[in-house]
């Protein structure tokens, strides 16, 4: 849902009902607001509060009533770019507080659709070429909107992926090949599992795709290099 976007960004389940039924609607009262959102008059003064301390709501009086109507959306954007400006000042006092870690570390466990995202976009920053192989078809229904996000940032910055997947994705197949410094191929019998292996640099992902999924991250050089090892076999067996 489109409300599930602010979400991402702090916004609460009623504030962003609120700010979409007001894009939608325009001038709109009170009444008419908890009407189309289903939320009751009080929760809405509440939101609207807060949705016009952050400068995304704004109200005016039209035949002594009080009409509210959401400001431009890209003033959302000018709140990211903000806080963004604020964390970049804060980041070097905060990376002092960090305690130093084994470059190697033995195994981190994360979970959650969020764990993931950021797992992923921390592949990314490593510059490194991405391998991936037993991807199951929910992993991409559960991802549908960020895996489109994450393929434009991965191939803006010039990084190969390869994937491998069973025979019952020849669709995909042929999607991911079409895009730049992407490569795909499928493995004739291979059976679909519920765990995909994500390999870049020297970490390790392994991803159970539960409907909470479950990451099991491994940082050790000499494993990845194993498993790298390991698709590259897969990948000459591997047809387009």
């Amino acid at each position: 849902m489109q409300e599930d976007i602010l979400l991402e960004l702090g916004f609460s389940k009623n504030e962003s009902k609120v700010y979409f039924s007001l894009l939608k609607k325009g001038l709109s009262t009170v009444n008419e607001i908890s009407s189309d959102t289903s939320i009751h008059r009080t929760n809405i003064y509440d939101c609207i509060e807060r949705l016009i301390e952050k400068g995304l709501v704004s109200y005016i009086y039209k035949e002594r009533k009080k009409y509210y109507q959401a400001s431009n959306p890209n003033k959302l954007k000018d709140i990211i770019e903000e806080k963004e400006e604020k964390l970049s000042k804060l980041l070097p006092e905060m990376l002092k507080f960090k305690h130093s870690t084994p470059k190697e570390e033995l195994a981190e466990i994360h979970r959650g659709i969020k764990a993931v995202r950021m797992n992923l976009y921390d592949f990314l920053r490593k510059k490194k070429p991405i391998l991936v192989y037993g991807i199951p078809k929910k992993a991409l229904t559960i991802m549908e909107d960020f895996i489109l996000l994450y393929h434009k940032r991965r191939i803006k910055g010039k990084i190969v992926m390869k994937h491998l997947y069973d025979e019952d994705a020849t669709k995909r197949i042929k999607q991911l090949n079409k895009m730049p410094y992407t490569y795909a191929r499928y493995i004739p019998k291979l059976r679909n599992s519920p765990v995909s292996t994500n390999v870049c640099g020297d970490e390790i992902l392994f991803i159970l795709w539960s409907e909470v999924p479950y990451i099991i991250k491994i940082k050790n050089k000499e494993i990845a290099n194993s498993y790298k090892k390991y698709f590259d076999l897969l990948w000459k067996i591997g047809k387009n």
